[in-house]
């Protein structure tokens, strides 16, 4: 019998015991799946939010909810599809067929074969059928996603799901594009034609079910309205705030350390003897990088902060000195304090979000 390939490499026709144990590898790869894409999910939550913002002028949280579940579907897909890595020595591979199995009926007068005599129930039980509703079911949701949540038409859709399987196939057969020594996983055209069918069961539901979270044409189509200032709204600007001052720290500190290699003359890849000798250069150009993205926005148009843009809030219009005195007396005196005094820091960041907590203007 041909492995399967698309959802774990288990011989079709399995007796129940071993078919048990790779259930047991599927349930860890849902799990390992989850926590991957969580983490991905959580990488990518704060781009996200701004895409949103700039989008729609609008946090989304069925957008976002969308958001976090395709990536954990994506994980799921490449941990079901790809892994686990089995030992791959020589002996293994001595063994292992390179092939496409490109006959459509192979699959299923293979299965014919192996349930031939039994009970309609034990039939419906056994591997051979549960791996072909898998490989249905693992790709309902990428037609869900599509139809739902992208909002592509039926044969879009389609095509992206076969074109997906096909990939999936193509990676397999040549052995994750050379990078695995031989094939580990068959090749099946028979897993085209369920994946494919898969995504169209999700189209059929995405169809079939009233939508989930509102469409990308409607929230951009009220995008220019005018909305409340929250607390919640004033708190994001902020925790946006602090992770553009992070990103500009990271970036000064990299620049800092460039320029130290440039002073004395040293190649970029040279190996540090001594690599607390560019910490000063690297804090300095951290510093300057931060103060630079705190006090040059309160130079530009209504002087408010890259977070306070980035959720559509500008402070009350004032002199230009006094929205550069207002941008130091938060943010950037709590650059000025992060390396010699971090507590007293934390204790200025603290204060600031207990203000806007009591008051929405902070």
């Amino acid at each position: 019998m041909a492995d399967s390939s698309t959802v774990v490499s288990a011989p079709r026709g399995m007796p129940d015991d071993e078919a048990g144990r790779w259930n047991r590898v599927m349930v860890n790869q849902a799990i390992l799946s989850v926590v991957i894409g969580g983490a991905l999910s959580l990488a990518l939550s704060a781009p996200l939010v701004i895409h949103q913002y700039r989008r729609f002028g609008r946090f989304s949280a069925g957008r976002a909810a969308w958001s976090v579940g395709a990536v954990v579907y994506l994980t799921a897909l490449i941990a079901y599809t790809l892994f686990p890595l089995p030992d791959m020595s020589a002996e293994y591979c001595a063994h292992r067929p390179h092939e496409f199995l490109l006959d459509p009926t192979a699959y299923f007068s293979d299965m014919a074969r192996h349930l031939a005599g039994q009970p309609l129930q034990t039939a419906l039980a056994s591997w051979d059928v549960r791996q072909m509703v898998l490989n249905v079911a693992l790709f309902a949701p990428l037609g869900l996603l599509c139809g739902d949540f992208l909002e592509w038409g039926a044969l879009r859709s389609l095509a992206t799901g076969f074109g997906v399987s096909l990939a999936i196939e193509l990676t397999q057969y040549t052995g994750n594009w050379g990078l695995a020594p031989c094939q580990y996983r068959v090749a099946d055209i028979n897993d085209l034609i369920t994946n494919t069918v898969g995504t169209g069961v999700g189209i059929g539901i995405a169809a079939l079910t009233p939508r989930l979270v509102a469409s990308a044409d409607h929230l951009a189509a009220h995008r220019g309205e005018a909305r409340p200032v929250t607390r919640g709204r004033r708190l994001l600007g902020m925790a946006l705030d602090g992770l553009y001052w992070t990103w500009a720290a990271l970036l000064g500190m990299a620049c800092g350390a460039v320029a130290w290699t440039g002073v004395h003359g040293l190649p970029m890849n040279t190996r540090l003897v001594h690599p607390e000798q560019v910490v000063p250069w690297g804090l300095v150009g951290a510093m300057a990088a931060e103060l630079g993205v705190i006090v040059v926005p309160a130079l530009v148009g209504s002087g408010a902060s890259l977070g306070q843009r980035t959720v559509y809030l500008r402070p009350a219009p004032a002199a230009r000195p006094r929205l550069v005195a207002r941008a130091m007396a938060v943010g950037g005196l709590q650059c000025l304090l992060t390396v010699p005094l971090p507590a007293l820091a934390c204790l200025w960041a603290t204060a600031a979000v207990v203000a806007a907590l009591v008051d929405v203007r902070g």
